[in-house]
């Protein structure tokens, strides 16, 4: 694609025309009933119906540096019959190896498609042979500032997820240093018991993550689309 753009900032040169080439199929449609032409007073009438004719190709080749442009229909996209389509001269050119048979001994066979084949090779040759422009700007850094940038806010699940856990175990170290003689004996008491609650709280704050991190997803899901 650099290559294109490189050759696109070219100055023009009549000895080297930049000529560009496309085409498109278009369909041949008829009127089925024939229209009520415009009068005063009322638009044209026409029926929506129509009778398909086939179809056509147009190719059209411009030099617009030059102001030039020649424009050809054809009854079908390929090359007269008898001969190798632009495809498969390409791929000729391209790659010789990987083409089949038939098309290597079409063109040793054929003079017409042989001379195609040679201006493709001029042409390869001389897309290869064009400098690299060295742009100075980084085009995925140009990408990256285009787009939006998440925004962040606040969650209370967040929250609630690391306060409570705090305030207990701080709690909990609070009333140890003040009452550690009582607790002592409370320990050994009660040993399964404040195990259990250890427990409880530690699973309470685990759900509380599970749930943020089952919303975050939910949340990036929705902003993708995906049903």
């Amino acid at each position: 694609m650099y290559n294109i753009l490189y050759l696109y900032e070219e100055k023009y040169d009549p000895e080297k025309p930049l000529i560009c080439l496309d085409e498109k199929p278009k369909q041949l449609l008829k009127d089925k009933r024939k229209k009520i032409p415009m009068k005063p007073g009322c638009l044209e009438k026409y029926d929506y119906e129509y009778i398909r004719n086939g179809n056509a190709n147009v190719f059209m080749a411009v030099e617009f540096k030059a102001g030039k442009r020649v424009t050809q229909v054809t009854k079908r996209r390929t090359m007269i019959d008898g001969h190798l389509s632009e495809n498969e001269l390409q791929q000729y050119v391209s790659d010789p190896f990987l083409c089949d048979e038939s098309i290597i001994h079409h063109i040793e066979s054929c003079e017409t498609c042989k001379v195609n084949a040679e201006v493709y090779q001029i042409m390869f040759a001389g897309i290869q042979k064009q400098s690299k422009p060295a742009f100075d700007f980084d085009l995925a850094d140009l990408v990256i500032a285009q787009l939006e940038q998440p925004k962040r806010s606040f969650s209370t699940n967040i929250v609630v997820a690391y306060l409570l856990p705090s305030i207990g175990i701080t709690a909990l170290l609070i009333s140890c240093f003040l009452f550690h003689e009582y607790f002592s004996g409370l320990f050994i008491r009660y040993s399964n018991l404040l195990l259990y609650l250890f427990l409880a709280i530690t699973v309470v704050a685990f759900l509380f993550q599970c749930i943020e991190i089952h919303r975050k997803y939910k949340k990036q899901i929705g902003v993708l689309n995906i049903s």
